[in-house]
């Protein structure tokens, strides 16, 4: 069966549009390769449209990993599995920070290298709520050094990212 694309008017076989549960033959009023440039123009020129849907992709995942347990097991499974398939990639990333950080440790004194030993001691202390952060990122030139650390909740570092102007509460900040 051949249909008229209403928008190129160009008659083109059933598989040539995309389905959709209503209408008469149970597809688009419109080819696959025209809905292909509208799409993209709509992407590339409707920022609204583009920033909402993304918004909403990424609350409902949140809410939906902090409220439901099953998701949230089925995720950490998810990752676990990934992990023990792919360990090289795992690896390599974990390497590619450390390298980083190495780069981006300046001479210490020893004053200095029991300053961040103490950052960490105090993560141990407080428990896995808490992480040592850097304040400006390495990835964004900062340094691993005492000046550059603060302790904070893991929620707040979780979300701060490698972002410099992410602002968490004065109470929640340890620095020595």
């Amino acid at each position: 069966m051949w249909l008229q694309c209403t928008k190129c008017k160009k008659y083109k076989p059933l598989y040539g549009f995309h389905r959709q549960a209503v209408g008469e033959f149970g597809v688009l009023t419109y080819c696959k390769g025209c809905r292909s440039v509208l799409q993209k123009q709509r992407y590339y020129n409707d920022t609204d449209w583009r920033k909402k849907r993304n918004d909403c992709s990424r609350l409902w995942s949140q809410d939906k990993y902090q409220n439901d347990v099953d998701y949230r097991k089925k995720s950490i499974e998810q990752k676990r599995l990934w992990r023990k398939n792919n360990p090289s990639r795992h690896n390599s990333t974990g390497a590619r920070y450390r390298a980083t950080k190495l780069n981006q440790t300046p001479p210490l004194t020893e004053n200095e290298k029991k300053k961040i030993e103490l950052y960490y001691q105090i993560t141990t202390y407080l428990g896995s709520e808490w992480h040592v952060d850097h304040i400006i990122p390495l990835s964004k030139g900062g340094l691993h050094h005492p000046d550059n650390l603060q302790v904070i909740p893991a929620v707040h570092n979780l979300r701060k990212h490698n972002n410099e102007n992410y602002v968490i509460p004065e109470n929640y900040i340890f620095r020595i």
